[in-house]
């Protein structure tokens, strides 16, 4: 697949070569407005995701691997807490936190989460480097960029029903980040990506399991890329035909044929903005259909008791995605953060959209109303990602109600704006979660990221302990 590719510096470049080519020359300075934009909002909703540590199941758990920084290093933050780790153990415990929020920005057709991987990652990285706001976000930006499109090549419906896509993208893209931010040599870059790509993986066994070690997967994906950036900068090797090679990533995953899709209009069109931020800690496939079934709502309140029927017509990844076509019972959190029939109904069942209904199982109602959910794929194909969904009604007096969405609505800048002071409040303080607040969303604008992120430890005040995590 890439006999014909080539860079100015020498014949037959990899992809991992070719990737690195684009990416370590993004810069702020000649990146499309509305590119940087989506790009501090994904900041926003990711560090407002890992504010809620210690509150989420996993992410308490995720502090036992924190370690002090290395000798002459400075360290990076754990967002919400008041000291200083190593670098890739920050990584680890930030990213957990934003997983186990079951809240944090996605990429619908490829069903991955990049901010969860890459934000983590690069702020890590960027802390202990003390690199720019705008190094760091160029960083950000290549990373995205970098695991959609390879999500795009590689995620079938059918593969995500095995693996979880994010833990299986993020490690490479993460690392490729993370040396666009701390300014890595094109030989650095190329070797840190495709020595991380190495530790690719995440299986969705959690799902049937009802565990939750998905939220660890993010945090792998985050350590991984940055031990193989330590890693190439002391000169570690690796094969940089990792990706397209005949034993490499995309020959495991019978995707070979679709390696043009992973430098596809890289650099030149920008797939970050095809970002969506979930407004309910429930799984992406489930958006759609909430609010699907808000809008039914909207046009009359409806008795639960009432409902003889309910049928949610949607795309076949969806209905293929773990856990997604689940009508209970619901045993544990995972199962109700995936359901999209317990989504449907939770909607139904509250009168509205409430986010404490995928904190709890034991609600009768809803768990009553889920078995009368049938899940339908028939609302043709989602290659663009988007999640057309028609919701049917059927009431016990005969009468039917009905609810159409072409797609789920994406948080606004207002929306992410006020998700991120209500966490950041109580972590924070309310002028320091202001000042943070302030400080996202002009983060290229900083000298050194550590202006900005110093900002997301709580002060004394809050946290007292000032012991060494």
């Amino acid at each position: 697949m890439t006999a014909g590719r080539t860079l100015a510096d020498g014949p037959r470049a990899t992809v991992i070569e070719e990737i690195v080519a684009v990416t370590t020359g993004l810069d702020c300075g000649r990146l499309p407005a509305s590119v940087l934009a989506k790009a501090r909002l994904c900041v926003l909703d990711t560090v407002s995701a890992c504010l809620t540590i210690g509150t989420t199941p996993g992410s308490e758990a995720a502090l036992a691997v924190l370690v002090p920084p290395r000798p002459g290093e400075g360290g990076s933050r754990v967002f919400g807490r008041p000291d200083r780790a190593d670098m890739e153990a920050a990584a680890f415990v930030n990213a957990v936190s934003a997983a186990a929020s079951i809240r944090t920005d996605t990429h619908p057709a490829s069903a991955s989460h990049p901010g969860m991987v890459v934000i983590p990652a690069v702020l890590a990285a960027g802390e202990a480097g003390r690199v720019s706001g705008a190094a760091a976000l160029a960083g950000i930006v290549a990373g995205y960029e970098v695991m959609i499109r390879l999500g795009l090549a590689v995620i079938t419906p059918e593969l995500a029903a095995i693996f979880r896509p994010t833990g299986l993208l993020g490690p490479g893209p993460a690392a490729a980040a993370a040396a666009r931010a701390l300014g890595l040599s094109r030989s650095e870059a190329v070797r840190s990506m495709a020595l991380a790509c190495h530790t690719a993986g995440g299986f969705n066994e959690w799902v049937h399991a009802g565990t939750n070690e998905h939220v660890y997967h993010a945090g792998f994906a985050a350590r991984s890329a940055l031990a193989a950036v330590r890693l190439a900068r002391a000169g570690a090797q690796a094969a940089p035909s990792v990706l397209e090679g005949r034993s490499g990533l995309l020959a495991g995953f019978s995707a070979l044929a679709r390696a043009d899709l992973v430098t596809e209009g890289l650099g030149r069109r920008f797939l970050i903005e095809d970002i969506v931020h979930k407004p309910t800690p429930a799984c992406v496939f489930a958006q759609a259909p909430i609010q699907a079934a808000a809008r039914l709502l909207a046009e009359g309140p409806l008795d639960p008791e009432a409902v003889r029927q309910v049928e949610i017509a949607t795309t076949q990844r969806a209905v293929l995605f773990p856990g997604c076509d689940n009508p209970g019972p619901f045993a544990d959190l995972t199962a109700v953060q995936q359901s999209i029939q317990f989504a449907v109904a939770a909607v139904l069942a509250a009168g509205g959209v409430r986010e404490a209904s995928w904190s709890r199982t034991d609600d009768p109602r809803v768990a009553q109303l889920a078995t009368r959910c049938r899940l339908l794929a028939t609302e043709g194909p989602d290659q663009d990602g988007r999640q057309p969904v028609h919701l049917r009604v059927w009431l016990r007096d005969g009468t039917r109600r009905e609810a159409r969405v072409a797609d789920f609505r994406s948080m606004s800048e207002d929306d992410l704006a006020s998700r991120f002071l209500a966490a950041a409040r109580p972590v924070l303080g309310e002028s320091r979660a202001e000042a943070a607040l302030r400080g996202i969303l002009r983060l290229d604008a900083a000298p050194d990221i550590n202006d900005v992120t110093g900002l997301l430890a709580p002060p004394p005040s809050l946290h007292p302990s000032q012991d060494r995590p």
